[in-house]
């Protein structure tokens, strides 16, 4: 278990694992004044692979795996939450979807979860609020404005390495 100060707000996150052979921690966010937990992703399903809290929105992203219900299997995840209540204002499942892998079958299979895991895991910065309705998100071959309050694209531009 590690306890760790998000820096510039008054919230703590609680990163722990509930298997030691797990490669994704789940993580509480909470409220150190209060002591209010804010986020729970065991309660949300969610492995985390980062959050970021918004102070301009007051929102918190977080990017994380889920159990897509249909596919069974694990998808890469944007999640937002309102950070006050931890009430969930939205979910986007379709930002990092890789391209169409080159094998096919299983092989395919494990490239384009292998592909989508590594586009999120490599942000290369801290997400940056416009204002409290945007936010842009950068990554080594993309960066791409969202609408903050509802996960809608407004752009994604390529960039070459």
């Amino acid at each position: 278990m590690m306890m760790q100060e998000i820096e510039g707000t008054e919230f703590i996150t609680i990163s722990y694992k509930t298997d030691q052979n797990s490669t994704i921690p789940l993580q509480a966010i909470m409220e150190v004044i209060g002591g209010k937990v804010l986020f729970d992703s065991k309660k949300e399903s969610i492995g985390v692979l980062s959050r970021h809290v918004l102070p301009v929105s007051g929102r918190l992203l977080v990017i994380g795996v889920k159990q897509h219900q249909e596919l069974k299997d694990m998808v890469a995840t944007l999640f937002m939450y309102d950070i006050v209540s931890g009430k969930q204002l939205w979910v986007n499942d379709n930002l990092f979807k890789p391209e169409a892998p080159t094998s096919k079958g299983f092989l395919g299979k494990l490239q384009s979860m292998g592909q989508q895991f590594g586009n999120l895991q490599k942000l290369t910065s801290e997400p940056l609020e416009l204002d409290n309705q945007h936010v842009i998100i950068t990554h080594p071959s993309y960066v791409m404005k969202l609408k903050s309050s509802t996960g809608e694209l407004v752009w994604k531009n390529k960039i070459d390495p």
